[in-house]
């Protein structure tokens, strides 16, 4: 059986992207730990050592996301536990990260 599942139709995702991207490049996210700030910066980030803020380019983020696995298994508490995540998959998961039921 197919379904189609849609919650955000293409123009929803692409203002929530753009919105994203505007608010990682101007506002940014406060990181505390101090070796990530500075691996941050050497990979084009802006950040300001006293609040913290790490302003992070939409290029930067493009990068990031080009270096994720297109694929990767998911693995619970349970040794049982083990899902596939890729681009192979037919229909949408959903799991949680408590135990999984079958």
């Amino acid at each position: 059986m197919k379904t189609h599942f849609q919650v955000l139709s293409h123009e929803e995702i692409e203002l929530i992207h753009a919105a994203s991207m505007s608010i990682l490049a101007e506002v940014g996210i406060k990181v505390s730990y101090k070796t990530a700030r500075e691996h941050f910066k050497q990979a084009g980030a802006v950040v300001d050592k006293e609040t913290l803020a790490v302003k992070i380019p939409e290029k930067l983020v493009r990068w990031a996301v080009d270096q994720a696995p297109k694929q990767f298994a998911f693995y619970g508490s349970d040794p049982e536990f083990e899902l596939e995540i890729g681009t192979d998959q037919a229909v949408p998961v959903f799991a949680g990260l408590g135990r999984w039921i079958r």
